[in-house]
């Protein structure tokens, strides 16, 4: 069992770095909002993709890792959580195991937060350019025509033209 565990500790100190990744990607994603970046943001989201499949990865991995603890230990996969396993065994291992639980919960919890940030960030930056490209838009239906003799012709939609002297 002391070998299972080990195993699942390389495991979760791997996924812990891979969250300390992620949450640099987030902060460099808000970067690239802000500086309004497309490259970068693109970028970014390739790279934060890319470390999401390596996060599948090890969950998978440590999901094997719990069935085989769960058969041993005589409980399901499911039952098998970081504070459940802490309990169970003694020593370093049991600390190590809260540890990680704690600083990935942790990890989670901050990368939630930024990506909520991010969110928003990209929502009101997406109400801008509706407000722009509405004010862009209307330009062309209202805008008026300054003719050569010094005449402002303005066409309105629905309503004939009207001309005023400048």
């Amino acid at each position: 069992m002391n070998l299972l565990v080990s195993e699942l500790l390389t495991i979760l100190q791997e996924e812990l770095e891979a969250y300390r990744q992620v949450l640099l990607l987030l902060t460099k994603e808000r970067e690239a909002i802000t500086d309004a970046s497309l490259d970068d943001l693109l970028s970014t989201n390739r790279e934060k993709e890319t470390l999401l499949l390596a996060i599948e990865a090890l969950e998978i991995a440590r999901g094997l890792i719990s069935k085989k603890l769960g058969d041993l230990l005589g409980f399901s996969p499911r039952q098998i959580t970081l504070s459940f396993l802490a309990q169970q065994i003694e020593g370093p291992m049991s600390s190590k195991l809260k540890d990680y639980q704690q600083q990935i919960s942790s990890l989670i919890g901050a990368a939630a937060g930024i990506n909520r940030e991010n969110a928003r960030l990209l929502h009101h930056s997406r109400n801008i350019t509706r407000q722009l490209m509405a004010i862009l838009n209307s330009q062309d239906k209202f805008s008026p025509l300054y003719l050569p003799s010094g005449t402002v012709r303005s066409c309105l939609p629905l309503k004939g033209c009207n001309q005023w002297q400048v």
